[in-house]
Parts: C-alpha cells; structure tokens; sequence
C-alpha cells in the first residue's frame, strides 16, 4: 500500500518533534474509503492521491495485499478493529470486505455508555501496543452519537544486527532546529555499515542505515549538511525516491556515533487532512452509503498517537490511529 500521509505535514507549522506512522493513517482512511460513496469518493480518492480509474475493489486488493505483507515481517505486529454502535444496521457487503480483509467481524459496542465504551477501547489499544499506548480516547471523545470507531495498531520491536555496547556511551552536544545544543547521551560503534556522505536524493545530506537482526526491515539516520538550516534544507526537498536513496548506499566502515532517545506524539489528524484537501469528510455532506442507510453522519475527528524508543539494544515503533468519530446529527 503506498502511503501518503506524509505531505499532510507539509504546510502545518511545527515547533516541536513530531513522528507518525503513514501506514496506521493510511489503513484506517482507507477501511473508511470503503464505504464511501459521491463526492466522499473522489475527496478521499483524491487526498490520498489515488489515480483516477482507481476503484473500491483496488482498494480492498490493496489492503489485503499489504496485511498480507506485513504479517512476513519480523518483529512487526498489526491489529485492526472496527466498533459500531449496537443500534446500526452494517450493509451486507461492506460486513464480508471487513471480514476477508481482517478476518474478524465488526464488534458492536453500547457507545450511549460512553465509560465503559471507552475503557474497553482503550484497553484493546494498550494490548496491541504491549501497554505502550494508554488512554488514547480520551473523555468526551465517546458519547450517545457515535457511528462507528475504527482503530489499527501497528508495533515494532527489534534488536540491532549490531548492537551498541553501553559501555561506549558518553556525553555530547546534539544540535537543534534553532541552532543550539543540548547535552545528550550518545551511543557509539565502529561497525562497516551501508553509508554515504552526500546523497543526491537528499540533498547532499549523509546517511546511514542500520540493520536489524532476523527481519529485512532497516532504520534510515540522516544527518543533514554540514552547515545548513534544518529548515531550509527541508524545503528544498520536494519528494524522496527512497529506493534511491537505498542504492546510493554503500558497506562502508563507519564510526558511528547516534543519540539514544525515546520520542512520543500525539495529535489530531483534521487539520492535516483539511490540508490535504480532505475538507469535506468533516462537514455534514459525508457519503457512506456502502456501510449504512438512512442516517447522516460526519467524522468529527482522527486521533493518531505514535511513540519511537531507540537504546543500545535496538528499537521500539509503535503507532495507533483512531478514527473517532463517525456520529450521527439531526
């Protein structure tokens, strides 16, 4: 499944670290894909730049085709539910989608007992993030007009080909966006890695990738130019063939010095989608004629909380998204 998650950032300030999981964003807005219909179709067709012969089979090929895939990776972990109000009637065909994709039913749930509704999602999140996501839907978010919540987990945990010894840790400056340092632990290695000091595709920003063991999956650092404005040198990179970037690297005998660290974030992904030009899926227009008849709905909001911890031993990824929610309005 290709992902475009990402250029919804593209236009949105950011003060601070963000980290988000394009696949967890993509497989919930396309399970809600779906069921759309009208101008809901194209608006989501087009903000997550679909072609445009593109069709809802392609789509359901294309989700089984990636949970197919995922689940051949080492160390990864994907959990998907979908939870609708226990007064709605699923249309047939939508029902058998969701079931071939995620080989479970749909779970209906009492949203009008928002609390215990509540705790009960919150509580199948935390256990498909092995407890390292809690409370993601938070009070208020559940109430007597919620349609339907749909939610997917992905986690990742592996260890390093090459793991860093912590003996070989010390203290350093790492630089900021605005210029000044911070007083860091950093983990070192003398290792022959796949490394280049000037990609093209990047700008002439060095990179380095480092593997982990029993899987195919590699984690990319990029350290941008010597000398050059973190921003600026954002800017000037318009799109990444990372296939590209992959083969400009070469094994190569690094001394590699990286910051251990451990990143959480948390946001609400309408003001990203409205960017996107997703504007619409949260006005009261919205087409879901394939899941349901008969009632008018809107998404009132997409939750998306992701967290990034890398040590000595390797590392842990983990993101969940929740599209809560879908609600009814008179």
């Amino acid at each position: 499944m290709k992902s475009n998650s990402t250029t919804s950032f593209k236009n949105t300030p950011v003060t601070t670290s963000f980290l988000i999981s394009p696949l967890s964003l993509d497989y919930v807005m396309n399970l809600l894909f779906l069921g759309t219909t009208k101008t809901t179709f194209t608006a989501v067709k087009t903000g997550l730049k679909y072609p445009k012969d593109f069709t809802i089979k392609a789509i359901e090929d294309n989700l089984l085709k990636w949970s197919k895939s995922v689940k051949m990776i080492n160390d990864v972990e994907v959990a998907t539910k979908i939870y609708v109000n226990n007064s709605l009637t699923i249309k047939k065909a939508y029902k058998m989608s969701i079931k071939k994709i995620l080989s479970s039913d749909l779970e209906k749930i009492a949203f009008i007992k928002s609390k215990p509704a509540t705790t009960k999602i919150n509580k199948w999140i935390s256990d498909a993030t092995r407890d390292m996501i809690q409370n993601m839907i938070g009070p208020g978010v559940i109430d007597k007009s919620t349609l339907m919540i749909l939610v997917n987990c992905i986690y990742f945990g592996g260890k390093w080909k090459d793991p860093f010894l912590k003996s070989l840790n010390c203290e350093g400056n790492f630089t900021t966006e605005d210029g000044s340092t911070k007083s860091t632990e950093f983990m070192n290695q003398e290792v022959k890695l796949n490394f280049s000091s000037s990609v093209d595709e990047l700008k002439g920003a060095s990179a380095v990738s480092l593997n982990y063991e029993d899987t195919t999956v590699s984690m990319l650092f990029v350290l941008p130019p010597k000398g050059s404005n973190l921003k600026s040198w954002l800017s000037s990179i318009k799109s990444i063939n990372w296939a590209a970037v992959d083969k400009s690297l070469e094994p190569t005998n690094v001394k590699l010095s990286i910051p251990k660290f451990n990143i959480t974030f948390e946001t609400d992904m309408r003001t990203p989608l409205e960017n996107m030009g997703l504007e619409s899926i949260f006005d009261n227009n919205v087409h879901l004629a394939k899941i349901f008849t008969g009632q008018n709905a809107k998404m009132t909001n997409l939750l998306h909380k992701t967290l990034l911890r890398v040590d000595e031993i390797g590392t842990v990824a983990v993101g969940a998204t929740a599209l809560g929610k879908l609600i009814f309005f008179d």
